[in-house]
């Protein structure tokens, strides 16, 4: 019933090593009857050693390639700051940014790409708003549309970077709002590409962590 997005890879990886292993021992098995003889206990164990190793080599183009990205230092810098605010800091993003910061921060994140869980009751309907107006608010084109988006769910901080004007379209069913924003952006300005001097708490190269106006005093310290 569940298994979160990120990691359908490693689901459809194991049945890959099953059903190779079923297969070959299926096929061995025809051409032994074939020849009339059984296959042998060793055959059948080769087959499924054999299998992981196949998968693995087939994973590994995709695996040196992530290895071997450069560590985004400027984000590893966002990181640390989150981390040292207080506890109860919400942390808001657009949702391709905000997928690490729980983990990497150990705060809560307004939401992340993750917004299906079939064991959850009502989990959808709950992150569906959220996702909407994490989109309004990294492409708002006023500080005050920016606000409004976070005001309704009590949002303190808001981390903003490269990657929102890098994408491309966002996923179905947010895919309308998500252009209807850019383009209203490209026309009339992103407010938090060059956000105002005033929101930002701490900057680290492209990557910005603003202030909401709702921000407790205790998060949003002078």
């Amino acid at each position: 019933l569940y298994l979160p997005n990120r990691h359908p890879k490693w689901a459809l990886a194991v049945f890959a090593i099953s059903a190779l292993t079923a297969a070959g021992i299926a096929l061995l098995a025809r051409a032994s009857s074939a020849a009339d003889g059984a296959l042998s206990d060793g055959q059948r164990r080769a087959l499924a050693l054999a299998a992981p190793p196949l998968v693995a080599a087939l994973l590994l183009p995709t695996a040196v390639h992530a290895w071997q990205q450069p560590v985004n230092a400027d984000l590893e810098r966002v990181y640390a700051y989150l981390k040292q605010l207080p506890n109860d800091a919400l942390v808001a993003a657009h949702p391709d940014l905000g997928d690490a910061i729980p983990v990497r921060t150990q705060h809560s994140v307004l939401t992340s790409t993750e917004i299906s869980m079939a064991w959850m009751k009502n989990y959808y309907a709950v992150m569906k708003p959220r996702v909407e107006d994490s989109l309004r608010a990294a492409y708002a084109t006023r500080v005050e549309d920016f606000d409004a988006a976070m005001a309704r769910h009590g949002v303190d901080v808001f981390v903003t970077g490269p990657e929102p004007w890098a994408t491309g379209d966002y996923v179905e069913p947010f895919r309308g709002l998500d252009r209807e924003l850019k383009a209203r952006g490209r026309e009339q300005g992103f407010a938090l590409r060059e956000p105002p001097a005033d929101r930002i708490l701490f900057r680290s190269g492209p990557y910005y962590v603003l202030r909401t106006a709702s921000c407790k005093p205790a998060v949003c310290r002078p």
